[in-house]
């Protein structure tokens, strides 16, 4: 019986083959309405699924399991083990016995009269329609009165556990035990023990016959045995210690599945070569399988409810990060012959992984495996959970999409930002667009770079030749998947040339006649825009020049100039030392009222306001003043002057 669970020990079987197969067999989880341990699963007269679970009774689904309705009305116990169809009926055997619904499940009605055992554990009826349930403790009862009444079967294994049952059209029978596999015909009138091939492996779970009159027998401790001769030898054909084999089935297209408790799902075409499908099937003790003729299976698990796979024939091989706009080749594999005239079509999901409006992505006109190379449209957004599917024309099949996710940028498009046009020996920073997993590379052509950062993908250049400059920008992903780049062209402006201030009267003029701005010490006077300045108050005054391009000059030199103050020229006025150190000597001209001393900034530093009188050269002391550059302005009664002296020390 079934309900044991077991250690599982996972040792590689020799039986198992490498690639058998090039079907690709997907399993995804149904409806998660359904969930926990499930004993079996089983498709009814009208093509609905059944799923018995071990606790919580009968679950329905019209939908392959998109959905699940519970269906107990009627049902005393919970715990399901085997289901029957006969004709629009259905029975099932649970721990109260046998239960039959002539509704599809929507109501059941106990159907055990005779049965002095109500453990049921399968059920299967004969060609001449004869109902047999297997039950945990009291062997085979047969039923010819459509489950009505229920008689116990005298034979050899009448007190024990019979797990399985196989009916055959030529009348034979085969029981599945817990201390062997037994044979007999229809009528029952005598039962042969055929497992003397077994040695010690006599607790059978599930038996199943193929097109071609082969049997297939799975035990307890994970073997597979099958016999060619109708039960009278048993060859071994596949082991896998403690992981028991639950259930064997044989699809439509006579390829042999067995469900495992540790191994997942196997499938052979032959019966001795075995591969593990168990792609997206993430629980591996399964319980129970059955398929339907479209290639489509269900199997019931210990733990997680049902899951759904699929059977595809053609396999689509790709992975990786793309860029769109640019190609990449998309491989696959075919397991059937196609027309002359079929095209295979590669076909891109949405952002989530869903076929439902498929974009082709490329095509290629062929019978047979191949590459297409494909392109990946301009408009396709970025995205991480992309998949890409190969389908056909002729005759139309959908293949499986490739199983992995994939990574598309909105095609890497490079841009860089900054100005485009600017002057001699500007410093500018430029930035370049940025997204994951993007590698840049900067060129520059006429202009020094001065920094690059990395982190932010910005570039620091110093344009140092007038023309044209040029900025490249590359961009790849990392790995090579895919590049592009972008360059921009960069102007560089020459200068003008730096000023000259000259003075005439209480004027000055700039040597440019165009693109003027005066300064008074280290602010811009507003308005002063022309090539001469009338001069209204003392101070520093400058002038700086702004071209056509907008490129501005070095600033002059400064021209210092004290109200109704000129430099002088005469020779009397004189300073010495100059530069100086600690005082001066000034020899005054005639008529001079006052000697005063600022800086550059115009601010006064010594002052000496009334020396009427006093004898020329006057010494003056200096020692009091920081090194630099200074103002010596004499008041006489004819105007005032200035001189330039410089502190050093």
């Amino acid at each position: 019986m079934k309900r044991m669970l077991f250690l599982i020990i996972f040792v590689l079987s020799p039986f198992v083959g490498s690639q058998i197969f090039s079907q690709t067999l997907i399993w995804q989880p149904t409806n998660y309405s359904l969930t926990g341990n499930v004993n079996t699963v089983h498709i009814g007269p009208n093509g609905w699924l059944y799923a018995g679970s071990y606790s919580d009774g009968v679950f329905v689904s019209s939908d392959k399991g998109n959905s699940w309705i519970q269906k107990n009305n009627g049902l005393k116990n919970l715990q399901i083990f085997a289901f029957l169809n006969v004709k629009d009926t259905i029975f099932l055997g649970s721990l109260e016995g046998v239960y039959r619904s002539s509704d599809f499940g929507n109501s059941w009605e106990p159907s055990n009269n005779g049965l002095t055992d109500k453990y049921i554990n399968t059920l299967a009826i004969t060609k001449d329609r004869k109902l047999l349930c297997g039950t945990l403790y009291s062997g085979l009862f047969i039923s010819t009165d459509f489950g009505r009444t229920w008689n116990q079967m005298q034979n050899d294994f009448k007190n024990k556990s019979v797990n399985c049952i196989l009916t055959k059209s030529d009348g034979f029978v085969f029981v599945g035990t817990t201390s062997g596999l037994y044979r007999a015909t229809q009528m029952f009138d005598f039962w042969g023990k055929v497992d003397a091939d077994f040695k010690n492996n006599t607790n059978i779970n599930t038996i199943a016959l193929d097109s071609s009159g082969n049997i297939y027998a799975g035990t307890n401790n994970g073997k597979i045995f099958k016999s060619t001769n109708n039960g009278v030898n048993w060859t071994q054909v596949y082991e896998s210690t403690n992981n028991s084999i639950y259930k064997i089935i044989v699809s439509p297209q006579n390829i042999i599945y067995a469900a495992t408790y540790g191994k997942g799902v196997l499938r052979s075409k032959t019966g001795t070569d075995w591969e593990e499908v168990n792609d997206g099937l993430f629980n591996q003790l399964t319980t129970s399988i059955v398929a339907l003729p479209t290639r489509e299976f269900f199997v019931s698990t210990w733990g997680n409810g049902v899951f759904y796979g699929k059977e595809y024939e053609i396999s689509t091989f790709v992975e990786g990060e793309f860029c769109t706009n640019n190609e990449i080749p998309v491989d696959y594999v075919v397991t059937m012959n196609f027309n002359p005239d079929n095209y295979f079509i590669a076909q891109l999901s949405d952002n989530n992984g869903k076929f439902t409006n498929p974009v082709e992505i490329g095509r290629i006109q062929s019978t047979t495996s191949g590459t297409i190379i494909c392109k990946i449209p301009s408009n396709t957004p970025t995205g991480i959970l992309y998949r890409i599917r190969v389908v056909s024309t002729s005759p139309a099949i959908i293949g499986a999409d490739n199983r992995k996710n994939i990574r598309i940028y909105k095609n890497l498009s490079p841009v860089i930002s900054g100005k485009a046009s600017v002057c001699h020996n500007d410093v500018e920073t430029y930035s370049g667009s940025t997204k994951p997993g993007v590698i840049s590379v900067w060129t520059v052509t006429n202009g020094e770079v001065v920094n690059i950062d990395t982190t932010n993908n910005t570039i620091t250049i110093q344009w140092n030749q007038v023309g044209t400059g040029k900025i490249k920008l590359f961009q790849t992903l990392q790995g090579g998947k895919c590049s592009d780049s972008t360059i921009i062209s960069v102007t560089v402006n020459p200068r003008p040339e730096k000023p000259v201030i000259y003075r005439k009267g209480l004027v000055l003029y700039s040597s440019s006649k165009t693109g003027n701005q005066w300064f008074l010490f280290d602010k811009p006077i507003p308005g002063a825009t022309a090539d001469s300045l009338p001069v209204t108050e003392a101070g520093l005054y400058y002038v700086q020049v702004t071209n056509e391009f907008g490129c501005k000059s070095e600033m002059s030199d400064p021209f210092d100039f004290y109200y109704n103050s000129v430099e002088s020229e005469q020779d009397e006025f004189k300073i010495i030392p100059n530069p100086a150190n600690s005082t001066i000597k000034i020899n005054l001209p005639e008529n001079t009222v006052g000697i005063s001393i600022f800086d550059l900034l115009g601010n006064q530093q010594i002052t000496i306001p009334n020396i009427t009188g006093i004898t020329s050269p006057i010494t003056v002391d200096i020692s009091s003043l920081p090194s630099g550059t200074y103002l010596v302005v004499v008041r006489t009664i004819a105007g005032n002057f200035y001189k330039k002296i410089i502190v050093s020390r």
